[in-house]
């Protein structure tokens, strides 16, 4: 196998990989994007590039991009493989056990910006912080501001300090381990600002999800019980009093929680995602 791939030409390739894929991603047009991406990756070079060049991979290419593929097959998310993710302007690393941040949750800190909410020495609480994909990306934006990073996961709270450290961040983010919703927890300091992308998948709709979310990202960080979709949201009114709250939601719980904010005496919004539907409350007094 290894030699009649080292014989293909790039375009060959692609169409192998794409093939391959295809039996898992049900849209040929991803598998194939998909593809042309490995190669990009693995080889350090643009995909018209090496059609034009006429591109040769070498053996060590060949047998990286074969196991990339056979990982994806068995549903190991990309940016597990390539250890890292782009989000806004940055990119960070990621790791097995911390949920990937999605290039639709940038859309927060860009609402953000868009409402001028952050124009001085703030102070940010992110709650569920992940990667620290909002809390740095905010950081990177607004260098006045400090911000103040939660997870439960020792894992991802290990992973948002070697992001901000690696971003030069570390100063004026600091990464805490915290369980948000016992009822003990406190923010260290009165904040401006709290952003949070919360658990908020139901468990019901597991099945309709990807098994490379599913089966591979930490469950802890997506889902709730279907009776109880505001459950982190709650605690975070309760818990984290503000101000002002960006908050990403399910759309499907948007209705409870516009009462649930209206009845704290907040003036909401929602704001749509890359499918238009209702994908981000903010709300202010």
């Amino acid at each position: 196998m290894l030699v009649s791939l080292l014989h293909m030409d790039i375009q060959g390739y692609c169409r192998h990989t794409a093939e391959r894929l295809a039996s898992y991603y049900t849209d040929r047009r991803e598998a194939a994007g998909l593809s042309r991406r490995l190669l990009e990756e693995v080889t350090g070079r643009g995909y018209p590039e090496m059609i034009l060049s006429d591109y040769k991979l070498t053996k060590k290419e060949t047998e990286t991009l074969t196991d990339y593929t056979d990982r994806l097959l068995e549903h190991e998310p990309l940016q597990y493989i390539l250890g890292r993710a782009d989000f806004g302007e940055l990119t960070l690393a990621t790791a097995p056990g911390v949920l990937i941040p999605r290039p639709e949750t940038a859309l927060l800190c860009d609402l953000i910006d868009q409402r001028g909410w952050l124009v001085g020495d703030e102070r940010v609480a992110d709650l569920g912080t992940g990667t620290g994909a909002i809390a740095l990306l905010l950081a990177h934006r607004h260098p006045e501001i400090r911000v103040t990073a939660v997870d439960v996961s020792p894992d991802a709270v290990r992973l948002a300090r070697q992001n901000a450290e690696t971003l030069g961040l570390s100063d004026r983010v600091s990464v805490l381990r915290a369980d948000l919703l016992l009822d003990t927890f406190t923010l260290p300091h009165p904040v401006d600002l709290v952003v949070s992308n919360p658990p908020y998948i139901l468990d019901r709709e597991r099945q309709e999800m990807a098994p490379h979310v599913t089966e591979r990202e930490p469950a802890e960080a997506l889902f709730v019980p279907d009776d109880e979709p505001a459950l982190f949201y709650e605690a975070i009114l309760d818990r984290c009093p503000a101000p002002r709250y960006a908050l990403e939601i399910n759309p499907l719980a948007a209705d409870r929680l516009w009462h649930l904010f209206v009845e704290r005496e907040y003036d909401v919004t929602f704001a749509p995602g890359f499918r238009g539907e209702r994908r981000f409350l903010l709300a202010e007094k």
